[in-house]
């Protein structure tokens, strides 16, 4: 397998905007791409970065691959099928205490795996689950589309025991516009023993739950992110996109933690700029102002603290002739 170091580390140049003629910089550095060679991907995936390599769950193929931290195939886990160990729609994954945990959404079931791809358990949960997070041996599913709202489950692991469900009762499910629906991204993550649900990616709240549901604090991080009071009640993005972005100015395209910060990255739909804004636990903003990114959309970051991105490697590219490759960032602050 290729490993291409770069011999000066490339910039992505990122601006972060601010209000005034002067600019702070922050940049990305990319450190090595780490090209795949031995599995043909899809266009849908997910990345986990591990302590043994990398994990890649691919939505089309319902697979999960096992890969070395140079990109060589080690295992190639689950497979298209409603059988135990096998896969629907698997939405969302994670790693946990040597097992891979994957939720699929059509089936309404988790199912456990080691790394040689053995099934350990498989359990029935919330349907229409989208993501996942663990605190200790609790499993929390996050559901954005039950009648009664934005449902959030708990179950042991990793025998499937439920324990106990509840609503997000954040602001954000007063202040839904009648027709407006969750059609972006959602999500779930934990910092030590909180959970933050990231309820609507228009009007943005950030609900901080405790494992038992009791709802901590909320927070709107970005008052970009909004819909103008003015949107007709009747109005429904899928029955007139042409007029979406008379409304909807920006979405929520990333929600991930680590070491105790939340990075949140957003698109403005005029533009097609993205923006990265980082926030601590309390939800303090870290950040002075959204950082422009540019083209790089990450889709996780490792327990280094590297940014990393499933990447299209064009012909040519790093002496492939076609390919996917996994980029590895750093962020850098002036």
């Amino acid at each position: 397998m290729n490993i291409k170091l770069t011999a000066a580390a490339i910039l992505f140049t990122a601006l972060i905007q601010t209000t005034g003629s002067a600019q702070s910089q922050g940049e990305f550095h990319l450190v090595e791409t780490v090209l795949i060679e031995d599995v043909q991907l899809s266009a849908s995936l997910e990345l986990e970065v591990i302590e043994e390599g990398f994990l890649i769950l691919d939505k089309q193929q319902k697979k999960i691959f096992y890969l070395t931290e140079r990109g060589e195939l080690l295992q190639s886990i689950g497979g298209e099928g409603r059988g135990p160990g096998e896969m629907e729609d698997p939405t969302s994954f994670l790693y946990h205490e040597g097992n891979i945990i994957v939720s699929d959404r059509s089936l309404s079931r988790v199912t456990v795996f080691d790394l040689e791809g053995e099934l350990i358990h498989t359990f029935q949960s919330s349907p229409h689950a989208i993501d996942m997070a663990v605190i200790g041996d609790l499993l929390f599913l996050y559901n954005p589309f039950h009648l009664a709202g934005d449902i959030v489950s708990s179950y042991r692991i990793p025998t499937g025991t439920p324990v106990q469900e509840f609503r997000d009762v954040s602001e954000v499910q007063v202040r839904l516009k009648a027709g407006l629906m969750n059609t972006l991204f959602q999500g779930i993550e934990k910092i030590g023993n909180q959970l933050f649900v990231l309820s609507h990616p228009y009007e943005l709240i950030v609900g901080i739950y405790n494992p038992d549901g009791e709802l901590l604090n909320e927070y709107d991080p970005i008052t970009d992110i909004y819909i103008p009071p003015e949107v007709p009640e009747n109005f429904n993005p899928f029955t007139a996109p042409d007029r979406f972005s008379d409304y909807v100015k920006s979405s929520v395209l990333r929600f991930y933690a680590h070491d105790g910060q939340l990075y949140l990255i957003q698109s403005h739909f005029e533009s097609g700029d993205k923006f990265l804004d980082i926030y601590d636990m309390d939800m303090n903003r870290l950040t002075s102002e959204s950082m422009n990114i540019g083209d790089l959309r990450p889709h996780t970051v490792g327990d280094d603290g590297y940014f990393y991105m499933l990447s299209e490697m064009q012909p040519g590219e790093n002496g492939s002739d076609y390919g996917v490759g996994i980029q590895k960032f750093e962020l850098v602050w002036n």
